[in-house]
């Protein structure tokens, strides 16, 4: 019986991803939202990796333009095997899993790591925790085969254990849960020794090469003179505002944490039951001791991600993979079946949301077609009902749009308050990549950019 459910399963994965796949395809256009169309801009007007803050993971995420645009594959063709890319990375690592060391069960908890918590993140895929946590759970995999202490069995899990740490802050700590997990069945401590003397080597690499945002950020979050988050944690109200908001956006997860440590305490893993808690505990005063977040945004819900691999390896590689009764087993299915619909849709509807941006570009386009010049500026007070979709990066995906649709002339167009003067203290031959930010015009990459008159400064666009 086990042997069909495992069967049912497969086939449930399989039709979720081929969903999941049509739906970016669908949208190709509106999954290149903010920081994903800036790597994808500068990945393809470079013709060549665009890393930064030493997180390597971003040249897996670029690996697609990087390939297509030299070999001079269309913008369009580009754009879409992008936004594909995303979704296939995941499957490609629960493939491998599932034929290497014969479980079905990694596969499921990939596709679950790309919808559970995440509504923003399907218009905007590029952001390198993801990707450092689907090398996670391969980690976890690879970390369970090497209970021999052996450097060179070690190297490939060493390796992803730098990738991991490497790629967001938050993915440090997940890296330590997964190292605290595999311990409690080992128990070898020698096994860890070499993970662990990465992880102030990392500290120390990071010191002396963080980037002015990454010093920036942790500035701000111990700088306990200004940032006063921190004096609220122990508030009611707060917490109690913190409690609704994980019901309103992260039901799953609280659903999903109850259940695991239940069955910790039933089984009697009181261990694994304290290591679970606690990281997903400490997760929380980390988030809130950074961030006083009362609404879901993009950036709120990246800074939340990281509770969701930290219930959910457990909950489907510890609970779900060792449930033997069927009947209970069953019901977990279809609950989880009901979860994947459910996210899916959540997806799609931000999507659609996004549309709107795709269109309102467009007509911008569309209008800069018939004036003088290449480079316009709008004032963002005259479109009050699109205010949200007014993102830093419509400089570039507007000149983007206008190539990968063969207008007849590709224009930039730069969203402003209301000072014509924030505009045209640049050059005739320059442009904004966005506010603050100008480029030369010759920099752009003319297999695919050709802005046109370089004699005219930033014009309005009527």
């Amino acid at each position: 019986m086990l042997v069909q459910h495992r069967s049912i399963l497969f086939w449930i994965i399989q039709v979720s991803y081929l969903f999941l796949i049509a739906m970016t395809i669908l949208f190709f256009q509106e999954r290149l939202l903010s920081d994903t169309s800036y790597y994808f801009f500068k990945t393809l007007n470079q013709q060549q990796f665009h890393v930064e803050h030493q997180r390597y993971v971003l040249a897996i995420a670029e690996l697609p333009v990087y390939l297509l645009s030299n070999m001079g594959a269309p913008l369009k063709v580009i754009v879409i095997v992008f936004s594909v890319w995303h979704v296939v990375y995941f499957y490609l690592i629960g493939f491998v899993l599932f034929k290497k060391y014969k479980s079905i069960y990694p596969w499921l908890l990939l596709l679950l790591l790309q919808l559970i918590g995440v509504v923003y993140g399907f218009v905007c895929p590029i952001f390198e925790q993801y990707y450092g946590t689907a090398l996670a759970v391969l980690f976890y995999f690879v970390l369970k085969q090497h209970s021999r202490i052996s450097i060179k069995s070690n190297i490939l899990s060493l390796f992803l254990f730098a990738m991991i740490i490497m790629s967001h802050p938050f993915n440090a700590v997940l890296a330590i849960f997964i190292l605290a997990l595999d311990y409690i069945e080992y128990r070898n401590i020698k096994k860890y020794i070499p993970y662990l003397l990465l992880i102030p080597l990392f500290i120390l690499f990071k010191k002396l090469t963080a980037s002015e945002y990454e010093s920036g950020k942790m500035n701000w979050i111990f700088d306990l003179k200004h940032n006063k988050t921190y004096e609220m944690l122990f508030q009611k109200e707060h917490i109690i505002r913190r409690i609704q908001f994980l019901f309103s956006h992260y039901y799953e997860v609280l659903i999903g944490l109850v259940v695991i440590l239940s069955y910790y305490i039933y089984s009697k893993s009181l261990l694994k039951f304290f290591i679970v808690a606690s990281f997903f505990a400490g997760a929380m005063l980390l988030i809130n001791f950074s961030y006083n977040i009362e609404e879901l945004t993009r950036y709120h819900e990246q800074v939340y991600y990281l509770i969701v691999p930290i219930v959910f390896i457990p909950f489907i590689l510890d609970f779900y993979a060792n449930l033997s009764n069927k009947m209970v087993k069953g019901c977990f299915t279809f609950l989880l079946l009901v979860v994947i619909f459910n996210r899916m849709w959540k997806q799609k509807e931000i999507a659609e949301f996004y549309t709107a941006k795709q269109a309102m570009v467009e007509a911008w386009i569309q209008k800069g077609q018939f004036q003088q010049g290449s480079k316009f500026y709008i004032f963002k007070s005259s479109y009050p009902e699109l205010q949200q979709m007014m993102d830093w990066d419509i400089p570039y995906y507007s000149l983007m749009m206008s190539s990968m649709k063969h207008y007849t002339k590709q224009v930039t167009i730069f969203p402003i308050e209301e000072k014509i003067s924030e505009v045209n203290p640049i050059a005739t031959d320059e442009y904004w990549f966005r506010a603050g930010e100008k480029e030369k015009i010759s920099t752009l990459n003319k297999q695919y950019f050709q802005l046109g008159d370089t004699t005219r400064l930033y014009e309005e666009l009527k």
